[in-house]
């Protein structure tokens, strides 16, 4: 339901409301099984955090951003909304959603990634390998994620991929 991450680089707080079903929250190594109406509050950007559904039923309400700062719609939102349509196939509609969030976070390193993702699936090794370069330049924890990444695998072998 919640991958497991931290928010050390954004600096988020984050705060998850089970909506319904049954839901597992484990907090920098703390299990909470949570029912409709409960919620985890997580404080510290820090802290390791993810859920997983108990029940087939269950939905996550996810809230989170900088104290103090007025909420902003984060790249991985784009990613999100991208994701049905990549796993479908439906690249050309996985393209226009990173699209939207490139006009609304020009440069992200974050878009730029998913949208090499989106091109090497297509077969679009020129553009792929483009665009995968520049979330590179623009942060290097990408770089990392390429190299395992199966979505980049028809393009790892050639010598401008980033090493």
């Amino acid at each position: 339901m919640v991958e497991e991450h931290t928010e050390q680089t954004l600096g988020h707080q984050e705060m998850y409301l089970v909506l319904r079903g049954r839901v597992r929250f484990t907090v920098d190594g703390n299990e909470h099984d949570l029912d409709p109406g409960q919620l985890v509050f997580v404080r510290d950007p820090s802290l390791r955090r993810g859920a997983v559904a108990l029940t087939d039923d269950a939905a996550v309400l996810a809230v989170g951003g900088r104290p103090g700062e007025p909420h902003e719609i984060s790249a991985w939102e784009y990613a999100f909304a991208a994701s049905p349509h990549l796993r479908a196939g439906r690249y050309d509609e996985a393209r226009r959603v990173l699209h939207e969030g490139l006009e609304a976070k020009p440069g992200s390193p974050a878009i730029l990634y998913d949208l090499a993702c989106v091109e090497a699936l297509a077969g679009k090794k020129e553009t792929a390998l483009q665009l995968l370069n520049e979330s590179v330049a623009g942060g290097e924890r990408f770089r990392e994620y390429a190299q395992t990444d199966e979505d980049l695998a028809s393009i790892r072998d050639d010598p401008r991929f980033p090493r």
